[in-house]
């Protein structure tokens, strides 16, 4: 077994120019890796491989994937728990392939998805590094398309619109392995984000390309959006402070940005700390008339804040990474 795992990872080196390497990072999902892998491997393109990355598993996974009799798939598993940026970065660095995607254990990939982005990247100039599709996002029973059709541009140079906010599921993505030569991996310090601080990074070196049909299903929940409300101030206040000087050439995303983040401390019952954001939301750029709405709603305390703001975005919170 281990000479013809051996030899197969030997053929895929050479020829990498077209393999693509998916990576499915997991953790405690013995009752969904299996779906995750075989989706993977009923794609239309078969010129790929899967890396099953178990970031310290202690449930039956590894015997799962283990039973898929399939020589496209390995499994490597980490000792102990270390997130899913490590997971995702121990993938990238095994990958055989000169491109890399992403599948996430609960999400569900379209059959044709590899084949038709792969078909973009052939007729694509060099300097494109990404090609994505959009994602059809279901919360509470509503489905919603995200990038909107309204978003422009989706393709060419996007650093400028995604400083807004990520628009970009990293599971709807095929990416040349090169990006991560020259713009990093995942920054494993930040507690969320990651994949919207790694476009962010990609973009400043490469084009996106954009598929405009859906690519993947990712299903949300409220308790998804809203659990991890502390995580999301900290590598919020740490991505605004790594592009600072790219937020100050546009005042009205650096208002957006403090606004999000108010949002987040009012939604933990952070009053004081919200309005502190919604002043400098202000401060940044004055016609950004909800900041100072919101500054005063916050007054009412965090019970009435939450309604409100629940009403107000309803299921728009499922088109925003926030």
């Amino acid at each position: 077994m281990f000479f013809v795992l051996h030899f197969f990872q030997s053929v895929m080196k050479k020829n990498n120019e077209t393999i693509v390497s998916v990576i499915v990072p997991t953790y405690n999902r013995a009752g969904l890796i299996g779906r995750a892998v075989k989706i993977v491997l009923k794609q239309t393109y078969a010129d790929l491989e899967v890396i099953v990355v178990d970031d310290g598993s202690t449930d039956n996974t590894e015997e799962i994937v283990k039973d898929i009799r399939d020589e496209r798939v390995r499994y490597i598993k980490h000792s102990h728990n270390r997130g899913l940026s490590s997971a995702r970065n121990t993938g990238i660095r095994e990958a055989c392939g000169r491109y890399i995607a992403f599948q996430d254990d609960d999400d569900i990939w379209m059959p044709g998805k590899l084949e038709k982005q792969m078909s973009l990247f052939r007729d694509a100039p060099p300097e494109v590094g990404v090609v994505y599709g959009s994602t059809l996002r279901i919360f509470e029973g509503k489905k919603v398309h995200v990038p909107s059709r309204g978003l422009q541009p989706k393709e060419g140079d996007l650093y400028g619109i995604l400083l807004k906010s990520n628009f970009i599921s990293i599971v709807s993505a095929v990416v040349k392995r090169e990006c991560f030569e020259k713009a990093g991996m995942f920054d494993e310090s930040l507690p969320n984000l990651e994949d919207w601080d790694l476009w962010l990074r990609v973009s400043k070196y490469y084009h996106f390309r954009y598929l405009d049909e859906a690519v993947a299903t990712v299903y949300f929940t409220r308790q998804s959006i809203t659990a991890d409300n502390s995580s999301f101030i900290k590598a919020m206040e740490l991505i605004l402070d790594r592009h600072q000087d790219d937020y100050e050439k546009h005042k009205k995303e650096l208002s957006n940005q403090y606004m999000r983040l108010g949002h987040r401390h009012c939604i933990c019952g952070r009053g004081d700390a919200g309005r502190k954001h919604f002043l400098k939301a202000f401060t940044a750029y004055p016609l950004n008339v909800k900041s100072l709405l919101t500054f005063l709603l916050s007054f009412a305390g965090s019970a009435v804040y939450r309604r409100a703001y629940g009403l107000f975005t309803g299921a728009r919170m499922v088109m925003d990474l926030f």
